[in-house]
């Protein structure tokens, strides 16, 4: 048998490992991006440089206030609360962590700019003037070059990390993480409710005495089994009665399903409407909103799968020293 000592150990390592992603980030958030050479007529990188919709800051509390929410929740109604609150802290900040590096090391690397660029650089005159006379007398145009920018710096710097977009993966992830543990808590409290009393009624001991003999006692469990059929028969007319006239007790299949889906449909219109404010904020092409949001999802998958493996496969087995 497993020591408290060794499960304790063993969660705290899985825990710490959890938060490797989330170093990643901070290391990859003060690294640089590529720098582009741009052209003065592109149109692309010719929109208006706006205020946020939905703020980094603003996005942040969002991400872990909802799902902080929806896993208190989770294991509030969970029977095994200590195993649901490590299944939590485990895949909330493994995958948090990792859809934010993940769009990180992408942004670093591609380097892609911003629709707004050209307001965010704001080119210095006197650089451009010195690169027209060059690529006129070669070319007879101006080509694109990295412009000396006059804008402030992390402002530049942001411009240069368009794709994928942030806002649009964490999102996402957010919603797809939220709805998969939504539909794990309908699932736990739908078959595994059913589960524990199958169990029950299998491991119930029959009552017998001792002092009889075996005859007497092959006769009291033959009797016991006619008792109990005719227990379940009468308890299934029951229940079948009770669901005609709609006395059923506890929440059907039916209002649980409904729940799950009202909830995917709010966080969905949530997660779109904060998505397709990047792209009315001219802070991204809707190709880096389309491709963050798939970032995102997957990831979200991923982290619903990791908490339906902890809490499936992982047991934290809880007895009275194992209480906190």
């Amino acid at each position: 048998m497993v020591s408290v000592s060794h499960q304790i150990l063993r969660y705290t390592i899985l825990i710490l490992l959890s938060f490797i992603p989330d170093i990643v980030t901070i290391v990859l958030f003060v690294s640089d991006p590529v720098y582009h050479d741009f052209s003065l007529d592109d149109p692309s990188l010719s929109y208006e440089y706006k205020k946020d919709t939905i703020s980094d800051g603003d996005l942040l509390i969002i991400t872990i206030v909802t799902c902080f929410i929806f896993s208190g929740v989770y294991c509030i109604f969970s029977r095994n609360k200590c195993q649901s609150i490590l299944s939590c802290i485990i895949s909330f900040f493994f995958c948090f962590g990792l859809i934010q590096s993940i769009s990180f090391v992408i942004k670093i690397n591609v380097g892609r700019l911003r629709p707004d660029f050209l307001q965010r650089c704001i080119p210095d005159q006197e650089d451009i003037k010195l690169h027209r006379i060059e690529d006129i007398e070669q070319f007879g145009k101006l080509l694109s070059h990295n412009f000396k920018c006059t804008g402030d710096p992390k402002i530049v710097r942001q411009g240069h990390m368009s794709f994928p977009s942030g806002h649009s993966s964490s999102i996402s992830y957010t919603f797809v993480y939220c709805s998969l543990m939504a539909c794990l808590w309908s699932y736990k409290y739908l078959f595994e409710k059913k589960k524990n009393k199958s169990n029950q009624s299998d491991t119930q001991p029959l009552e017998s005495s001792k002092d009889k003999n075996e005859s007497d006692a092959e006769m009291q469990e033959e009797g016991n089994k006619q008792n109990n059929e005719q227990f379940e028969q009468q308890s299934e007319s029951k229940q079948q009665f009770d669901i005609k006239i709609g006395k059923r007790t506890g929440m059907s299949k039916g209002l649980l399903f409904q729940i799950c889906l009202i909830i995917g449909m709010g966080l969905s219109y949530v997660a779109l409407f904060i998505a397709s404010s990047r792209s009315s904020d001219n802070k991204h092409h809707l190709s880096d909103i389309i491709v963050g949001f798939i970032i995102g999802s997957f990831v979200g998958v991923l982290g619903g799968y990791i908490l339906f493996y902890f809490e499936r496969v992982e047991k934290w087995k809880e007895t009275d020293e194992q209480v906190i």
